[in-house]
């Protein structure tokens, strides 16, 4: 075999492999993680017989769930996919005796199939086909394996019934003046069409940048990794504004790192629609259970884990938060049938005694109150503001949180009582020093109110001068509108309270 032709045989090869690992772990590696924490798949006897019981597509869908779920590592599961896809193309050659000039034309289908995969996105919470994002791939490997052997055999029997005019055959060749350009051109063109379809492919694949961020902030609350999760918060563009899931996400891990008297509202704040046409409750599908658990409501956490496994299946996620808050709530029996049944998925490994210990102790301080479910019709963020806005007493982790909420609804009535509360914590514990937006709030409402004394209070004076500049700078431009002041004010303001309280307006809190 020419060198040339191995050359020209191996470059669509690298060249698929190349562009599969490209879209797989350089554009949907988040998503990848999270299709495997989505799908069912448990090496169980049960599992395994109700699958298997099926028959041909039940073996189809055991294969096709076994490979996410070795998505739960991106890079395994993605090299697996490519690996797979590349098989698929190979079979289809070898099926077909397809000619090495018309090779690329094979990785055509692979790739119709990559599309499929990656082109998906918030639909991957609603569907109840979880796990089957790879029947056809499975299928087409089966059918293409299936036609190989038939396919060498009748090549075999066409040889024998034409060896007796290979001679003249041959003749006739060498009488023929033959033109070595045309073998070349068809490669070009063939390489043409696959190089189109990889375009195509590209331009299918979901690649929403809010989506990604929610997905990756998703996966860091997950590990409780609070800096990433703010990292990635302060990595948004200016110009593209934060679903409600970023932002409430955003403001978990300021609570959690001690930061959201000082920093909220440094981040972006937006409710920027999620890239669907399909209208759900994507925060309560995508990150109601964590808010719930995190925030100490785990039996909200549980409620919903429970209802969404009836309706989409045993998903991984589920059961992880349905076990976590069996150990917040002290019910060993219940987490210990949790755990074993994450721990026959093959990628999960959960000595639930010790992995949890101290995410459960950081949690504990919020569970003092009166443990009620009642509904909260599936909007989380709603419910949790104002749950915990209009809390009285509890522990200091409690109030700080009641207050934070107490803010981000602009509640001046139920701030003050918690504000008075947390005073004396911050004169004995923060040298007297209060959190620089608790400040901002105190110095605002007693403003607006008009009969509120604040001499006792700490408040910094630069804090109070830049609050008068405002002030100043608002009435000088009252004129222009508030739309006006909005911008011009953002730049020196725009990370304050006071800028959120008059400009940040209309939001939709689910």
């Amino acid at each position: 075999m020419k060198k040339t032709t191995i050359i020209y045989r191996l470059l669509p090869t690298l060249a698929f492999i190349a562009f599969c690992l490209f879209v797989l772990l350089g554009l949907r590696k988040e998503y990848l993680e999270e299709v495997a924490g989505m799908t069912p798949f448990y090496l169980s006897p049960t599992f395994t017989t109700q699958t298997w019981g099926q028959g041909f597509m039940g073996g189809i869908t055991w294969c096709s769930t076994a490979l996410c779920a070795c998505m739960t590592n991106p890079v395994l599961g993605a090299s697996l996919l490519t690996l797979l896809l590349t098989l698929l193309s190979l079979l289809i050659r070898y099926v077909l005796r397809v000619k090495w000039q018309w090779l690329p034309l094979c990785f055509i289908p692979s790739l119709w199939l990559l599309g499929n995969f990656t082109s998906r996105g918030y639909e991957l919470y609603t569907s109840k086909d979880s796990g089957t994002e790879f029947n056809m791939l499975f299928i087409a490997i089966t059918i293409t394996a299936i036609m190989a052997p038939l396919s060498a055999w009748w090549t075999n029997r066409t040889k024998k019934t034409s060896k007796n005019s290979a001679t003249s055959q041959t003749n006739k060749s060498k009488k023929t003046t033959p033109n070595s350009k045309t073998p070349v051109i068809y490669f070009v063109v063939s390489l043409l069409g696959m190089t189109l379809m990889a375009w195509h492919t590209y331009h299918r694949t979901f690649k929403d940048q809010n989506y990604r961020n929610i997905l990756r902030m998703k996966q860091a609350v997950d590990k409780n990794d609070w800096q990433q999760v703010l990292d990635i918060a302060r990595q948004q563009s200016p110009d593209l504004p934060p679903t409600r899931i970023q932002v409430c996400y955003t403001r978990l891990a300021l609570y959690k790192l001690g930061l959201s008297g000082e920093s909220t509202f440094s981040y972006p704040d937006g409710d920027a629609d999620y890239a669907t046409p399909n209208v759900n409750q994507y925060l309560r599908l995508i990150a109601g259970p964590q808010l719930y658990y995190f925030l100490g409501k785990p039996n909200y956490a549980y409620r919903w884990c429970m209802e969404d496994m009836v309706e989409y299946g045993l998903r991984p996620q589920y059961l992880s938060y349905m076990l976590r808050s069996s150990l917040l709530n002290e019910e060993k029996t219940l987490a210990e049938k949790y755990a074993r049944q994450l721990n026959a998925h093959p990628f999960y490994h959960i000595d639930y005694e010790h992995d949890y210990e101290a995410e459960v102790k950081a949690i504990q301080p919020l569970l003092e109150y009166n443990n009620i479910l009642d509904g909260d019709g599936g909007h989380v963020e709603a419910y949790l503001l104002q749950n915990y806005a209009t809390m009285r007493g509890g522990t200091r982790e409690m109030v700080t949180l009641s207050l934070d909420c107490a803010l981000i609804l602009k509640d001046i009535n139920d701030f003050w009582p918690l504000f008075i509360k947390m005073l004396p914590v911050w004169e004995h514990e923060n040298g007297n020093k209060i959190p620089r937006h608790y400040q901002e709030a105190a110095l605002l409402f007693a403003n607006l109110q008009g009969n509120i004394d604040l001499s006792q209070v700490n408040i910094e004076d630069n804090i109070k001068e830049q609050f008068n500049n405002l002030i100043a700078e608002a009435n000088a431009n009252s004129q222009y509108g508030d739309e006006y002041n909005a911008t011009r004010l953002r730049p020196l303001y725009g990370n304050t309270y006071w800028y959120y309280f008059f400009f940040t307006t209309g939001l939709k809190t689910n």
